[in-house]
């Protein structure tokens, strides 16, 4: 008879467990989706929340147009002005900065950190980020795990590099 309770409680246990969902996100993935989903979400049209490569250029390409306000093909003066300041205030809040000194920023350069952000939350590396992709990306910042590093051998402090005696050694 003690069997049955038994049974029971385990059978409870199990669906209650298995309405529970998904476990919750640490606050470094909940950091981490924030900033993916802020600059990977503008991007996402598919009601499940996934974006693929494809619609990621399309997407870029439309943003990097409308900001090109004289058609020029590059991005300079006021136009990065004018993006720099629209994302004051917003979960975007990196300036784009012209690293090559030209005073002009091109569609490649514009479009460097959201096939950056693509590519670490993209973990199944099919071109496609998932809604959960999305949530779990992983930051530039975390660190991987640190490999051992094997300790230096002592050397003989009368030896200089290179296995040469040193002056209080001995002969050369």
């Amino acid at each position: 008879m003690i069997a049955r309770p038994a049974l029971f409680l385990a059978a409870a246990a199990a669906s209650l467990a298995a309405c529970a969902g998904p476990k919750p996100l640490t606050y470094k993935q909940q950091q981490t989706a924030s900033s993916a989903n802020c600059l990977l979400g503008p991007f996402v049209v598919n009601a499940d929340g996934s974006l693929t490569w494809d619609q990621l250029q399309a997407g870029i390409d439309k943003q990097f147009k409308a900001a090109d306000l004289n058609g020029d093909g590059v991005l300079s003066g006021m136009e990065i002005t004018h993006i720099n300041d629209a994302r004051t205030g917003t979960c975007d809040t990196s300036s784009l900065i012209d690293w090559s000194g030209t005073g002009k920023i091109d569609r490649d350069t514009y479009a460097a950190r959201y096939e950056t952000t693509f590519g670490f939350a993209d973990r199944e590396r099919d071109g496609t980020v998932t809604a959960m992709e999305m949530a779990t990306a992983p930051s530039r910042s975390e660190t991987k795990p640190a490999k051992h590093k094997p300790q230096p051998q002592q050397t003989d402090p009368t030896q200089m590099p290179g296995g040469l005696p040193n002056a209080s050694g001995g002969a050369y």
